[in-house]
């Protein structure tokens, strides 16, 4: 049960982050959110989260696409935000279904 905790605990940090993002905007993302995701995609991959490691970075790759860009497209950045938000949201739910089971036994 330790580990789904702290599998849990990863997905709650990824989350948080993806939810500043989302409130300060996809406009100007600080070096620091960067360097975050980056970190975060590292410890995705390590717990075998490699589909929601493979969105963080593309995520980046976004990102510093827009840095050379006046006339970036949106629609693509915001599909990986979706599809990392959902992908999180549902594990999020299977690991808190798979510590109740194992509280009931």
């Amino acid at each position: 049960m330790k580990e789904y905790r702290e599998i849990k605990r990863i997905i709650n940090e990824v989350q948080d982050n993806i939810r500043d993002l989302f409130f300060s905007g996809f406009n100007s993302p600080h070096e620091v959110t960067v360097r975050e995701f980056l970190r975060l995609s590292t410890i995705l991959e390590s717990v075998g989260m490699k589909y929601g490691a493979l969105k963080l970075k593309n995520i980046v790759n976004e990102f510093n696409k827009k840095r050379h860009s006046f006339n970036f497209n949106y629609g693509r950045l915001t599909h990986e935000y979706c599809e990392l938000n959902e992908y999180l949201s549902i594990i999020s739910q299977k690991l808190q279904l798979m510590i109740l089971k194992q509280k009931i036994t």
